[in-house]
């Protein structure tokens, strides 16, 4: 009964492709809420990334880490944490301000926050996230407190380079 299954299987292949070209048509995305591959809307945009092993977003984390560092984390981050927390996203590279190619290899458990940020011994950057090699992707803090720009974190040399202005910004990065 092989041909049956592959038979079943080619049916779900089509019937998957014709919901695609459905919401094409419509001109709208589903917006993927109870599906572990997600994406993030912004503004009427779909930003073209697609996350793996999102789990559920505990905003009194978020209130804690503010409350921790001092400091209002930006709303796009926020509100693109409900699609994308702790997420490994399909399209990982980005470039550092000296054109150096680095890799966001998932976004950091909001729980580890605290204790990455005192590990790396730099309380004036918010960890958001991790490359395959140990190197950090943080909201960097200036010194009036508030949150100045996105920043790339090599735990070897010790340095960071900038990346982004924003979250957002950041995201419209990756490929």
């Amino acid at each position: 009964m092989k041909s049956k299954e592959g038979w079943n299987w080619l049916k779900q292949i089509f019937t998957y492709a014709q919901g695609i070209l459905e919401e094409e048509k419509s001109g709208e995305e589903e917006e993927y809420t109870d599906n572990p591959n997600k994406r993030i809307k912004r503004d009427g945009e779909i930003m073209d990334i697609t996350w793996k092993y999102v789990e559920p977003l505990d905003k009194e984390l978020l209130l804690k880490i503010e409350k921790y560092f001092k400091v209002k984390l930006p709303e796009d981050y926020k509100s693109a944490l409900e699609s994308c927390n702790k997420g490994k996203p399909d399209k990982d590279c980005f470039n550092i301000e000296t054109g150096r190619e680095c890799v966001l290899d998932y976004l950091i458990d909001l729980k580890d926050v605290v204790k990455t940020s005192e590990a790396i011994k730099r309380p004036d950057i918010i960890p958001i996230g991790y490359d395959p090699f140990g190197n950090v992707i943080g909201f960097k803090i200036d010194i009036n407190g508030k949150i100045e720009s996105l920043v790339f974190w090599d735990h070897e040399t010790k340095s960071e380079a900038n990346i982004a202005k924003t979250f957002t910004e950041f995201l419209k990065k990756l490929h």
